[in-house]
């Protein structure tokens, strides 16, 4: 909330997912680590699953070409 939005238009156009979070303490849910954590939580879930999905394909013989049209989301810290 407190950076400009030519950085966070930047990041955009570059690809990242960007979320905006209220300027708050660090004990506070909405804190920028706070919710970094929970996304990158998310994350990993997902990711579990995509490996789980692409070694059941592969035992089953079938072909697994790239990533289905999905690119994988790219994380970045602002200083």
């Amino acid at each position: 909330d407190d950076q400009s939005s030519q950085k966070s238009d930047l990041l955009r156009r570059l690809g990242c997912g960007v979320l905006v979070v209220r300027n708050c303490g660090i004990s506070n849910p909405g804190h920028y680590v706070n919710v970094a954590r929970r996304v990158w939580e998310v994350l990993q879930v997902e990711r579990r699953y995509d490996d789980s999905y692409l070694r059941m394909k592969s035992r089953s013989g079938a072909e697994v070409k790239g990533d289905g049209g999905r690119q994988a989301p790219r994380l970045i810290r602002a200083a």
